[in-house]
């Protein structure tokens, strides 16, 4: 017995003791047991506060894409600027028909043929632009060109027929406004159907290459 107090009684005070003073151990154990919920808490408090600044950044962005878009945009066909329509000067280079300066043509050609140069030189590297007129049966034996010929009709009938040989049964005619497309080194003979004009465009330097040397007007 301790100080007069029965046993019984002092084992139930010390078990109460016990209950309202837990052991050092387990205290131990619930201080170091982590406080999820707190922690937890402030981190989805952080969380929230970055999501609703990234939704307002973006919000403010989209605006502002949308109010450019809007200012880029015409808003009818009459908000377009006038368009300002410039007449055509003619250059130098252009010419109207009255203004042809007409000439005989280079001795590669029969006599009988008149010339007109509209631009360049065809005995020179580069493009170049010419008329050729033909008297009425005005006749081109065989012959090609060194460069690629593109030739418009301007005036009377231009016949002309494919080979090295003049077969008048084999050409054709061609009319006013008919362009025909000679490539390089390729064989053909021509006549005039009344006075015919041509026009003449490539790329220089051209020439006359005749089939028979004999037919050559420089040769006589």
């Amino acid at each position: 017995m301790r100080s007069g107090v029965p046993r019984s009684i002092r084992r139930a005070d010390d078990r109460r003791g016990e209950a309202s003073h837990p052991s050092g151990q387990a205290a131990r154990e619930g201080r170091s047991r982590p406080r999820f919920r707190r922690r937890t808490g402030r981190r989805d408090d952080g969380d929230g506060a970055m999501i609703r600044s990234s939704i307002m950044v973006a919000c403010i962005v989209l605006a502002a894409c949308g109010g450019a878009a809007t200012q880029n945009t015409p808003t009818s066909p009459s908000a377009s600027p006038a368009q300002t329509i410039v007449p055509l000067a003619f250059t130098p280079a252009s010419s109207q028909p009255l203004e042809l300066q007409w000439t005989k043509a280079p001795a590669a050609y029969p006599p009988g043929a008149d010339i007109s140069v509209l631009e360049g030189d065809t005995t020179k590297p580069g493009p170049y632009t010419l008329r050729l007129r033909f008297p009425d049966r005005y006749t081109l034996p065989p012959h090609a060109h060194p460069n690629d010929e593109h030739l418009t009709v301007v005036q009377g009938t231009f016949v002309i027929g494919m080979g090295r040989s003049a077969i008048r049964e084999a050409a054709n005619e061609l009319p006013v406004g008919s362009f025909l497309l000679i490539p390089n080194r390729t064989d053909h003979y021509a006549w005039a159907k009344g006075e015919t004009i041509v026009q003449l465009h490539g790329v220089g330097p051209g020439g006359l290459l005749y089939v028979n040397p004999a037919d050559d007007p420089r040769n006589k």
